[in-house]
């Protein structure tokens, strides 16, 4: 779908909020079909600006110096104020010695990116880019970090369209490490439901290894597998899956009837 980009992280610049509402007015009025968004990284902004977009692409990009948490928690934000539908995230997909004066001197590694993406996803983005400069392509290694986060997107590519389900899961936290930098779990969990099967995604937001109790009522369930483990077969006692996850490790579990 085209979509209109029609401001650049506003909030920062202090973009006039009156001009931007009429960017969006003329917009809509010559083009009352086509979408308009834009980049915010202060979840304020999104409010403020609420009449001058459809969507808001939440570009917050953690890698390497703040938490992963950083992107979903301005996504609830922004949700909490607009509602889920109007959210998009950007994912970090940069980094290197051009970008270490701005306080990012490396590109992530894929497991960020990765995490970074299905994270979204959990908290409920409606669309997911990368932002990238040259030097995600310049290496065989960024190549292959982007093609495989991609591939893995791809992977679920039909479940993509499906919302969230608001089934109640609980996560009981088993390792040493219990928390992220803000003592929440640092394992987030989401469940999407298309025709009579489900997929769990979960993700580990931490840079440790660590396990869990991830508890959900799924009836009578016969088949769980992981799908990025070759369907390895899982087993689901008393509404419970036991999981160990490595750094920024994502899971994602097909549920059949």
């Amino acid at each position: 779908n085209l979509a209109f980009y029609v401001n650049d992280e506003p909030e920062i610049w202090s973009f006039p909020i009156n001009i931007a509402n009429d960017i969006n007015r003329l917009i809509k009025d010559k083009f009352p079909k086509i979408s308009t968004c834009m980049a915010t990284v202060r979840p304020k902004g999104a409010r403020i600006y609420k009449n001058a977009s459809d969507f808001f692409m939440l570009d917050q990009y953690p890698v390497p110096f703040m938490p992963m948490t950083w992107l979903s928690d301005s996504m609830d934000h922004v949700a909490k104020e607009l509602g889920q539908k109007r959210l998009i995230s950007i994912i970090q997909a940069f980094g290197g010695e051009n970008h270490k004066n701005s306080g990012w001197p490396r590109l992530p590694t894929w497991q960020e990116m990765n995490c970074l993406a299905f994270l979204s996803i959990i908290h409920g983005t409606r669309g997911i880019f990368f932002f990238t400069f040259n030097e995600i392509g310049a290496t065989e290694e960024g190549k292959e970090s982007l093609g495989r986060v991609i591939g893995r997107l791809n992977a679920i590519y039909p479940w993509l369209n499906e919302e969230n389900d608001d089934q109640k899961i609980d996560i009981e936290m088993t390792s040493k490490y219990k928390f992220d930098e803000k003592g929440d779990s640092p394992i987030h969990c989401a469940i999407k439901k298309k025709d009579k099967k489900s997929i769990l995604i979960s993700a580990n937001t931490i840079h440790t290894y660590v396990e869990a109790n991830i508890k959900t009522d799924i009836g009578n369930t016969k088949k769980i597998k992981e799908i990025f483990n070759d369907n390895s077969l899982y087993p689901f006692i008393n509404n419970t899956l036991k999981v160990r996850f490595n750094p920024y490790e994502v899971k994602i579990f097909l549920i059949e009837e």
